[in-house]
């Protein structure tokens, strides 16, 4: 019971004011004399119970204090309701419940009351309770229940059964709580209900689990509903209340259901989440359970962390908040475990035999045993016997028994010697995981027990290591595990986009060397802020990961390759122009062989879709796939093009652009087109493209603007053709009337013909990244176009259109300074220009319009985000045609740029 904050003493001042909760019954008080008095004395402890906080007092003693503080008041406006009675009434009890009967309130939490009568409720002391407890300041959830109605819900109500665990007496009717507590606690908590009500509490808790990804290592944890938050605590007492009659720890601990060492780690646990729950109250100024991006650095100051030279402080805080939070979700997951395992219906498991599975593990009951007597020395003798117990499990699809489970945990250390970590027979047993359909939930096992870890210390430098932006949405270690379920998922799926990747990976004959370069690819991210040459950091860990374990002279090779080079390939597909052959030549150098490319190729896709919900879109997809079919080309031909490359492509393309045309065209209408293009306008566009080109642009133009949308349901977007008379920053135009109609710009494909007729061909979709099917978008985008090229229309209004409050305290959270890289080497035709900046609707208006102001022409727009960060890079020349070589002019467009997005 929380220790009261005030002494009982009835002293006061000289204007009589008291100095006590309890001086305030010593006489009889008007009520607006006596909540003045009560909210004075609740300003002064709660004052200092901050200061505490404020001063780094434990998570929990703060709580304690905060709850002895709300029994002080509630016990107080009881007592004084109950004196201003002019009649006897029937007799009541006061009793807390929820997270107030547990005694753990946090600066603004619900107070849970109930009042607990005979037969006829004192309705007159409810209200004026109430009514002073909601003056005072408290939101509360209250009950008002009779014997009987305490009986029947008993009976029926497993929601209910829930709080009436949680109660504690406040004040009132003492042998009434007594009749309750043996009443709903043992009378009519039957065996049958307890049942009943554990598998509710578990799959209350599965599906709470599914809500929030299934993962403790979110970017923006619940604290208390995420899984690792404080209702994971919460449960395992409900079922171990129910099961094991263990309503705290240390009472599972006696059960041997934890280990003295374990209820100590726990406790330091909820320790830290009741501190930063406190501090969430309290700079909040109300209840919030939300670890919001944009509240995590002042959250980690607040806190006393500090940054150090490889973490922010903020990433340090993280990092601590997920390790504390995992060990309560392994509290929740070790006693579901323990109870669903007991629960086996009695007939299974008389009926499943015991089955011997080698190594001296055997399956009983449908779980994963081992015969050893003193099975911690036999691992101690055997210690790949931990590898192999998960090896079993995944082989004969089953559980580990908990008992074993728990073994495993506490030995886990039996990993950290040389001599197992280099061992053929533990790697062997290893890549034997690996080898199988399902590795990733075997492998996210060992995590959890610390085995993956302690196997390859290199890996557990990455657990619950945050990378601090929008971008990356789970801790490093979570990435990695979700990247090689997905890339496992392809076995499976039966998406038709995803169809080629699945067969590519069906295809794949070492999946189990694919899945480890998946494991090691991130390794590196442990140096610090930036991270910008992580992946050479992760080349050098693998090479160390892979001679200890003693992998071939080639398949290291591989894994060199993949992880040294896992961004490449989407930078490359984002970044650069696809169709220029010296970009093809060098990634096809860097892949060596059609086998680095599929590898890469499918790593990219896992990677890429692992970091976060919707990472991963068609738009990618279809960009990797072309840079994958292009290489490929590349590879099986191993030259560059010949001289004739453009006649022979143009004879290539002719009967089937022909084809797609209206009869009135003929072979000369399109040698007369193609003639006109860019070389690679006809590498890079197909032909029925081609031939709708050709149909739009026939001098004289039928009008100003012309434009044609074509739906892409499959990928989410819609590809638009807009032809209009060449003239200096129309692109810019273009982006502008875009961007006013609210459309998010995928990517660009500009292009003038030498009949001076821009085509531009544009990827774009909604901003809640779908097809855009009304025709009136598409109407008032020609509208503003022509308007425009009038000069009668600006778009500089788009620039001031703000997002949501809640995404714009996000985008503030991790606010980075604009970057403009520019580049001569990649191209030979064209200079390169890469801006990394805020996004926001209209940026890329802004930037074609300061490219325009500079004299420069696009050629080509690659558009890419990362979250709150955008990615556009242009190809340009002057308006001459030519590279920007001079330095001076590079800086000068440099600078431009920087200034204007400042």
């Amino acid at each position: 019971m929380p220790t009261p904050l005030t002494t009982p003493s009835a002293a006061r001042d000289t204007q009589g004011f008291p100095h006590s909760f309890a001086a305030l019954l010593d006489r009889d008080y008007a009520r607006p004399d006596f909540l003045k008095g009560l909210k004075t004395l609740m300003a002064t402890a709660q004052e200092r119970i901050r200061h505490e906080h404020n001063a780094s007092a434990r998570g929990r003693n703060v709580v304690r204090h905060l709850t002895a503080l709300v029994d002080d008041v509630v016990r107080t406006i009881f007592q004084y309701v109950q004196a201003q009675q002019a009649a006897a009434t029937e007799p009541c009890a006061l009793v807390a419940l929820g997270g107030y009967g547990r005694g753990e309130l946090n600066p603004f939490s619900d107070i849970d009351l109930m009042f607990l009568c005979q037969k006829t409720p004192p309705d007159q002391i409810v209200r004026d309770t109430l009514y002073l407890l909601w003056d005072v300041g408290y939101t509360l959830g209250y009950s008002v229940r009779t014997r009987r109605d305490v009986v029947k819900m008993a009976d029926t109500d497993i929601t209910a059964q829930t709080a009436m665990l949680e109660v504690r007496f406040l004040d009132g009717d003492q042998s009434l709580f007594e009749w309750f507590q043996e009443e709903v606690s043992h009378r009519h908590f039957t065996s049958r209900r307890r049942r009943a009500f554990v598998r509710q509490k578990i799959a209350e808790c599965r599906t709470r689990h599914t809500a929030f990804a299934n993962t403790v290592n979110l970017m923006e944890p619940n604290i208390k509903e995420s899984p690792g938050g404080l209702r994971d605590y919460h449960t395992a007492l409900w079922i171990g209340t129910a099961f094991y009659q263990a309503s705290t720890v240390a009472d599972l601990v006696a059960q041997g259901l934890m280990t003295p060492s374990d209820q100590e780690t726990v406790e330091t646990a909820l320790d830290f989440l009741f501190r930063v729950r406190n501090a969430l109250h309290y700079r909040h100024g109300r209840k919030n359970d939300l670890l919001s991006v944009d509240v995590q650095e002042a959250l980690a100051a607040a806190l006393g962390f500090q940054p150090s030279e490889h973490k922010l402080a903020v990433e340090s805080f993280l990092k601590t908040y997920y390790m504390h939070a995992n060990v309560l979700f392994n509290l929740c997951m070790t006693i579901i475990e323990a109870v669903t395992h007991t629960y086996q219906p009695r007939l299974w498991r008389f009926l499943q035999r015991p089955s011997r599975v080698g190594e001296g593990f055997v399956i009983v009951d449908g779980y994963l045993h081992h015969e050893a007597p003193a099975l911690e020395t036999h691992l101690r003798a055997h210690p790949v016997l931990l590898i192999q117990a998960f090896t079993k499990a995944q082989e004969h699809r089953v559980p580990l028994a908990p008992t074993l489970s728990r073994t495993l945990k506490a030995q886990a250390w039996l990993l950290t010697g040389e001599c197992i970590r280099s061992a053929p027979e533990a790697a062997a047993v290893f890549f034997r995981i690996l080898s199988q359909p399902h590795a990733a939930p075997v492998l996210r096992a060992m995590h959890r027990h610390g085995l993956l870890g302690a196997y390859i210390p290199e890996f557990d430098a990455l657990t619950c290591l945050v990378q601090h932006d929008l971008y990356h949405r789970y801790t490093v270690d979570e990435h990695t595990l979700r990247s090689i379920e997905v890339l496992e998922s392809l076995a499976e799926t039966n998406a038709p986009f995803l169809q080629p990747l699945a067969r590519l990976y069906h295809q794949t004959a070492d999946k189990a060397l694919l899945k480890f370069a998946l494991l090691l690819h991130d390794l590196g991210k442990d140096i610090g802020p930036g991270r910008a040459s992580h992946v050479y950091r992760s080349g050098e860990l693998s090479e160390t990961v892979c001679e200890r374990m003693g992998l071939p002279g080639e398949q290291r090779r591989m894994i060199q390759l993949l992880t040294v080079h896992h961004l490449a390939m989407n930078r490359i597909a984002q970044r650069r122009d696809i169709t220029d052959e010296k970009v093809i030549a060098e990634f096809a150098s860097m892949v060596e062989t059609v086998s680095g490319l599929e590898q890469l190729y499918l790593l990219t896709f896992a990677d890429t879709s692992a970091v976060g919900p919707d990472v991963w879109n068609t738009w990618k997809g279809t960009l990797l796939v072309d840079l994958y079919r292009r290489t490929l080309d590349y590879l099986a031909r191993q030259s560059p093009p010949s001289p004739l490359f453009t006649e022979e492509l143009c004879q290539r393309l002719r009967p089937a652009i022909l084809e797609a045309l209206d009869p009135q065209y003929n072979v000369a209408d399109i040698d007369r087109f193609l003639d006109t293009m860019p070389t690679r306008y006809l590498v890079a566009t197909p032909p029925d493209q081609v031939a709708r080109h050709l149909s739009m642009t026939q001098l004289p133009l039928r009008a100003p603007v012309l434009l044609h949308p074509e739906q892409n349901f499959s990928g989410g977007f819609t590809n638009v053709t807009i032809c209009v008379a060449e003239r200096r920053g129309v692109f810019s135009m273009i982006a502008g009337a875009l961007s006013r109609n609210k459309l998010n710009i995928l990517g660009a494909q500009i292009y003038t013909s030498r009949d001076g007729v821009a085509v531009d061909t544009l990827q774009v979709e909604t901003l809640e990244k779908t097809p855009i099917t009304d025709q009136r978008v598409w109407r008032q985008v020609e509208a503003d176009l022509q308007a425009a090229l009038r000069g009668g229309l600006h778009f500089e209004t788009v620039l001031t259109q703000h997002r949501h409050p809640a995404h714009e305290r996000k985008l503030r959270a991790f606010a980075q300074p604009p970057q403009v890289f520019i580049e001569n080497s990649s191209s030979d035709s064209h200079t390169i220009i890469e801006v990394q900046a805020q996004d926001h609707l209209g940026l890329l208006y802004r930037l074609t319009h300061i490219l325009y102001e500079c004299g420069l022409d696009v050629a080509l727009a690659k558009i890419s985000t990362e979250a709150n960060r955008a990615i556009d890079v242009f190809y340009v020349t002057d308006a001459a045609g030519r590279k920007i070589i001079d330095n001076v002019d590079i800086e000068t467009i440099r600078q431009t740029l920087l200034e204007a997005l400042r």
